[in-house]
């Protein structure tokens, strides 16, 4: 019911968006006091990376439906990074930028500037989180199959990853601090996961939802043939962040926090809710998205 409401539903889904948001952080509210400030501001900080994302999907033309995406990416987002305000908070919102970037910098003849703050952004979100440090790579794939053979998009995006490291070495310089040096020592985080510390139901949220845009995935040559070459061009280039980033957290899991997850959650919810919305089957639909919310209200207040 709610899947076929607010298909193409834009008030219904940002509503839907809002009124879910407070239910997660139902918990918090009661435990801490409804007038604690701390919960108001994780709420209204993961509130806006949820409208972000919503923006970036509808200001892009990529999805029909921005505030369904948003609302999966509350989702998964949530039981991951806590419903307590910390100031870390604010570097998560470097990864939407550049995905917005990513995005933007098709369909533009010279798009150095957008190309030089995707990467410029995403690098200095990994200078607060240095075990993201290999996510890297998977932004400079997406940047060397889109400026084949030209060598200014090439020096933009290396330029924009280094200049976060650049600034930390002249901070370092400038007061004799050795930050660099600590960041670096960070960037290992390779290893297999114990069980005992995986969080149930947040990452059998991830796994569902994984799971789900890999079906997407298969099913997307059906769709493709119909967009414009720019838009083959973005789902490109999600589908290979997707499929980097669910490796990089393989094998990066044994050490990497559940809340450093956090990159991997806009493509999932990409996939994710273009197959539940495009599936054929009313009923499942409507199954596959209630699960989703209740995995997501099962790990927060569980």
């Amino acid at each position: 019911m709610f899947v076929k409401l607010s298909k193409n539903n834009l008030p219904f889904q940002f509503a839907l968006l809002i009124l879910f948001s407070l239910i997660l952080w139902g918990k918090a509210f009661v435990s801490g006091g409804f007038f604690q400030g701390a919960c108001w501001g994780a709420w209204a900080v993961c509130l806006l990376m949820a409208g972000g994302t919503c923006f970036i999907v509808q200001k892009q033309q990529v999805s029909r439906n921005p505030g369904t995406q948003g609302l999966i990416f509350l989702c998964l987002t949530i039981p991951h990074l806590g419903t307590e305000y910390t100031p870390q908070l604010w570097v998560y919102p470097l990864f939407l930028l550049s995905f917005h970037y990513t995005f933007n910098m098709y369909g533009k003849d010279k798009p150095y500037p957008d190309v030089f703050n995707a990467a410029f952004f995403w690098s200095a979100a990994t200078v607060f989180f240095p075990d993201l440090f290999f996510t890297l790579p998977c932004l400079l794939i997406v940047m060397l199959a889109y400026a084949v053979g030209n060598w200014h998009l090439w020096l933009s995006s290396i330029t924009g990853m280094g200049t976060p490291y650049l600034l930390l070495a002249a901070f370092d310089f400038l007061t004799g601090q050795n930050l660099l040096a600590q960041n670096m020592a960070q960037i290992q985080v390779f290893g297999m996961p114990e069980v005992a510390q995986i969080p149930v139901f947040s990452s059998l949220l991830l796994l569902v939802c994984v799971v789900l845009s890999m079906f997407s995935l298969i099913s997307s040559r059906h769709f493709l043939q119909d967009l414009e070459m720019t838009e083959r061009r973005k789902s490109s280039a999600m589908t290979t962040m997707f499929l980097y980033l669910l490796l990089f957290i393989l094998l990066s899991a044994g050490k990497l926090p559940p809340e450093h997850r956090f990159p991997l959650f806009f493509p999932a919810a990409f996939f994710c809710t273009k197959f539940i919305v495009y599936m054929r089957q009313p009923v499942l639909k409507e199954v596959l998205f209630f699960l989703i919310l209740a995995l997501s209200v099962l790990g927060v207040w569980m």
